[in-house]
């Protein structure tokens, strides 16, 4: 069986000779696929009498042929390409073509920062996107202005006066036809910089990873709450509005009774107009008792700690508890994680209040 893929294929010329060897193929603006087996001679005439430019051909031998296995004649593939073999540390303008979202898009500059080995054969690279929108200052980004300081050969009409932000955190690959322009190249101490960059982005925080490691959510934060406490900040305004919704003395009743905290928990979603019986509540209810106390949680890590005596997976423990807020507080953006605050808060100062007592 034949494959070849040409930039141009002359289709009666082709046909004509595929006719007078009685042999049957497929034929496109790009590709020829012949079956059985192809002599030297034939292979000859479709090529080698061809003004097309061939891009790849694979001839196999027909035993071969339905798995693909033996190749007896491969041609590497050549691309038509304005910088096929684009470099690591240059700056070209890319087209990124239509974003999604947040993504960077458009033309607009990008840094090769993919290395030179076995990369002339390929038809993609890889690429920091740049932007000169900085005025908001993003972590994963890093800032400079482009100059002769940092570039080999700086030219000030190619690449302008403006800071740019180096997009680290939106690291991509592009096909090579995308690189449109080649503005410079820059110097080893800035792509260091950048590579650094990249690396204190991708990398895993070893900190956080011996922390977790063999160990569960819950085994965490009972290791964390061994810790000094730490001070927890004021209540902010969507708590506030929160509290407007229910009779604060109330709530202060409840969280100052002796009653465990698992009952003082159910009275204060009832009081906030919570239905206990309905699915998700108990699971919010859970996530509130485990709560720490003095350390910073997300809605991420309760679910996954409720996760542990549960049938179903964090995802969806975290999308019920969602659910449930939004339906019973109604707000444009769902204050979950600052209604667990707040009522963690509030038995945190339950218990704050009994280790003050002093008995005589």
């Amino acid at each position: 069986m034949l494959q070849l893929q040409v930039k141009n294929i002359d289709i009666c010329r082709i046909s004509q000779i595929l006719v007078r060897y009685n042999i049957k193929a497929t034929i496109s603006n790009s590709q020829i696929i012949v079956d059985g087996d192809i002599s030297d001679e034939l292979l000859t005439q479709i090529c080698g009498e061809s003004e097309m430019e061939i891009r790849f051909i694979q001839n196999y031998a027909s035993e071969a042929a339905p798995d693909l296995q033996v190749p007896v004649f491969i041609q590497q593939p050549e691309f038509d390409l304005l910088y096929p073999k684009a470099k690591f540390g240059e700056l070209y303008l890319c087209d990124f073509g239509e974003p999604y979202e947040h993504e960077q898009g458009f033309i607009r500059y990008a840094i090769v920062v993919q290395n030179d080995l076995g990369k002339e054969n390929s038809s993609t690279t890889i690429v920091v996107p740049c932007t000169t929108q900085t005025q908001k200052v993003i972590p994963s980004s890093y800032y400079t202005t482009f100059s002769a300081e940092n570039m080999v050969d700086y030219d000030e009409t190619r690449v302008g006066t403006r800071e740019n932000a180096i997009k680290v955190g939106q690291i991509t690959s592009v096909d090579k036809s995308r690189l449109r322009k080649y503005l410079g190249t820059l110097k080893p101490e800035l792509m260091d910089k950048i590579v650094e960059k990249i690396y204190e982005t991708i990398r895993r925080n070893e900190e956080q990873d011996n922390e977790l490691k063999n160990e569960d959510y819950k085994a965490v934060y009972v290791s964390r709450k061994k810790q000094p406490a730490r001070k927890r900040k004021d209540i902010n305004l969507e708590q506030v509005k929160l509290l407007s919704r229910v009779d604060i003395e109330k709530l202060l009743e409840i969280s100052e009774s002796s009653s465990e905290d698992e009952i003082k928990v159910e009275k204060i979603l009832e009081l906030f107009g919570f239905n206990l019986t309905q699915k998700g509540v108990k699971l919010l209810a859970k996530a509130i008792l485990a709560s720490p106390k003095d350390d910073y949680f997300n809605i991420e890590t309760l679910s996954g700690i409720v996760s542990q005596d549960e049938v179903i997976s964090r995802k969806e423990i975290e999308r019920l508890i969602i659910a449930r807020v939004k339906e019973t507080f109604g707000f444009r953006k769902t204050p979950t994680i600052d209604f667990i605050r707040l009522i963690n808060a509030f038995l945190a100062k339950q218990e704050e209040n009994k280790d003050e007592e002093v008995v005589f």
